[in-house]
């Protein structure tokens, strides 16, 4: 090869690499290809991080977090204090292990933006006394997070984190509950009265049992036998605890104003209900009125130290005086209740929710009704 022809394919050779390099420079300077599959796994090892401040509240959640909202993990670090660490050392209890199983439902991406939409399927720790130490295992279930993440660097961060938080203020008004208006209220009493305008007696018993293997075999679902209220279906959840224990089937009749009707059909559109069986205020006020005669029902205790299988208990977060969230009793570990719920639906949780204003209900075991 000649002197010329060994400089023209010098040449040629520095062209490509002169080409290559400048394609490699375009390439680096190009916004990075949004990965569903890196922002899927970034959203989960978040997830997975806020539930081990179950374990170690020291855990680095910051990471997680656009620097422009840092105090979404402030606020966390602050709920898992309020709501489940102090109540564990109130009771003396530790928190030994979690699991988190996450569903990705749906990932959008707009630029160097995503939002997702994350069902955590099921939670499920352990937690031990000292005196103890087989585990107790608490699950809670079907708790939907919508996140937004922004990319900074080569890196996702949270910048907005909605979910439902079963600890915050449910209130009365707005819910999709048909209460019944006057009228139906009198209807419904004429259905029920069978003997010439007078209610028949009957004697209730509280099968315990029943109610606690109702509400173990429903806690993470719905009976389609009975209507479901999305986003506020805990009071509904206890009182189908209550009814399947036989709490006075028949209370939907005049005078009493607790009650559901499912106005012999195989479809629950044409329920109907009282607002005590929806609502954790009214459900509350009607268990422990005990006004009508020879009716009582329950009565207020002073601790959950002194309830039963099946009793019940009620939340007020706000500390206003409105109890917006119900429980029932299902176990007792160490001398202490606990509890499962619906809406964050859980299982065998400690009753102790952190909510600064709780009531105890000890439900009445028998009672004639007039």
């Amino acid at each position: 090869m000649n002197k010329r022809s060994r400089l023209s394919l010098g040449l040629v050779v520095v062209a490509i690499l002169l080409l290559g390099s400048r394609a490699a420079m375009a390439q680096a300077s190009l916004p990075m290809k949004p990965d569903k599959v890196a922002i899927q796994e970034r959203v989960v090892q978040a997830l997975e991080a806020r539930w081990n401040l179950l374990l170690d509240p020291k855990t680095p959640l910051e990471t997680f977090y656009h620097p422009t909202s840092d105090t979404l993990a402030a606020t966390e670090r602050e709920r898992f204090e309020r709501h489940y660490l102090q109540p564990a050392r109130e009771a003396g209890f530790k928190y030994t292990g979690v699991e988190l199983e996450a569903e990705i439902k749906s990932v959008e991406v707009a630029g160097d933006s995503a939002q997702v939409t994350v069902n955590v399927v099921d939670v499920t720790y352990t937690s031990a006394y000292p005196d103890d130490p087989s585990p107790i295992v608490t699950k809670e279930a079907g708790l939907e997070h919508i996140i937004s993440v922004v990319l900074q660097g080569n890196e996702w961060y949270i910048a907005d984190d909605r979910y439902f938080d079963a600890f915050a203020k449910q209130g009365t008004k707005g819910l999709d509950v048909p209460l019944l208006r006057d009228d139906e209220v009198s209807d419904a009493s004429s259905e029920a009265n069978t003997s010439g305008g007078v209610v028949p007696c009957w004697y209730h018993y509280y099968n315990r049992s029943g109610a606690v293997n109702y509400a173990d075999t429903w806690w993470n679902s719905s009976n389609p036998n009975y209507r479901y209220f999305s986003g506020n279906d805990c009071a509904n959840y206890v009182s189908q605890c209550f009814d399947n224990g036989g709490q006075a089937l028949m209370a939907w009749a005049s005078p009493y104003i607790w009650w559901y009707n499912f106005h012999g059909t195989s479809t629950v559109s044409d329920d109907t209900w009282s607002t005590s069986w929806s609502v954790p205020h009214d459900q509350a006020y009607n268990l422990s009125r005990n006004t009508d005669q020879n009716e009582m029902r329950g009565s207020y205790v002073s601790s959950a130290g002194q309830l039963a299988l099946g009793d019940s208990i009620y939340y007020d977060f706000n500390d206003d005086g409105i109890l917006d969230h119900s429980a029932i009793v299902v176990e007792f570990r160490s001398g202490e209740s606990y509890v499962n719920y619906h809406t964050n639906n859980t299982y065998h949780r400690h009753w102790n929710l952190g909510a600064p204003t709780t009531r105890f209900l000890h439900v009445t075991d028998w009672f004639w009704i007039n």
